[in-house]
C-alpha cells in the first residue's frame, strides 16, 4: 500500500468525498497508520477468517478483497448504503443485514456464530458500548475487536469494560481520509490472538 500523503489518497478522498485509496480502490474510513497496520495484519495470517462489522461501508468491501478473508458480515442503518455496496461488489464473501438502531447491538447474537475480527464503526446513535459488550460474546477465543473513533466521549467506558472481559489494548491515532482531523482507532486483543500481538 502507498505510505504517503500524496499517493495514499487522502487528497483524492477529499475531493471525492469518498474512502478510497490514491487509485480509486475502497479503504476503511479509519486513521491511515490503522489501515496499513490492519492490511499488515491481515496479510500475515496462518488461516481464513470471519469478519464482522457493526456499520457497513467501504470497509465491507475493503475486506472482502482479501485472501485471508472468508466472509465478511456488516450491519447497517442505512438502506442506501447497503444498495450501494451490493451494486459496488459482488462477492460471495459478503453478507449484509439491515437493522433498527434499537437492534443494532444484537444482530450478531441471530447469527449463530462466533468471529475472529469484530469491528465496531457504526452510528454514535446506535450505542456503541452495547455493540462492544455483545461482541465479547461472539469473538473466538483468539480474536481481535478493533474500535473505531475510540476517543470520542460515547466510547470512552468501551475500554475499561473490555479490559474487565481481560482484554489488553492499543491506540493509534493519525490522520483521516476525507478530513483534516486526527482519529483514534484502538485494537484489543488477548494473549493468544490471530494476529500474534
Amino acid at each position: 500500500m502507498n505510505k504517503n500523503i500524496t499517493t495514499c489518497g487522502w487528497k483524492r478522498s477529499l475531493s471525492e468525498r469518498n474512502s478510497i485509496d490514491g487509485d480509486g480502490n475502497p479503504i476503511p474510513w479509519i486513521n491511515y497508520s490503522s489501515i496499513y497496520l490492519l492490511n499488515d495484519f491481515l496479510e500475515k495470517l496462518n488461516r481464513p477468517i470471519d469478519v464482522f462489522e457493526y456499520g457497513a461501508g467501504n470497509s465491507t468491501i475493503w475486506f472482502s478483497r482479501n485472501k485471508n478473508i472468508k466472509t465478511v458480515t456488516s450491519v447497517d442503518l442505512s438502506e442506501k448504503w447497503i444498495k450501494y455496496i451490493q451494486k459496488k461488489e459482488k462477492s460471495k464473501k459478503i453478507k449484509l443485514c439491515k437493522s433498527s438502531v434499537e437492534d443494532f447491538p444484537y444482530t450478531i447474537g441471530g447469527l449463530n456464530k462466533t468471529f475472529d475480527l469484530i469491528f465496531i464503526d457504526g452510528p454514535f446513535k446506535t450505542n456503541r458500548f452495547l455493540c462492544a459488550k455483545e461482541s465479547v460474546k461472539y469473538i473466538s477465543k483468539d480474536g481481535i475487536i478493533i474500535l473505531d473513533n475510540s476517543t470520542n466521549p460515547s466510547c470512552v467506558d468501551i475500554m475499561p469494560m473490555l479490559e474487565g472481559f481481560g482484554f489488553k489494548s492499543f491506540t493509534i491515532t493519525g490522520l483521516i481520509g476525507q478530513s483534516e482531523n486526527f482519529v483514534s482507532t484502538a485494537f484489543f486483543y488477548k494473549q493468544e490472538n490471530i494476529f500474534n500481538i
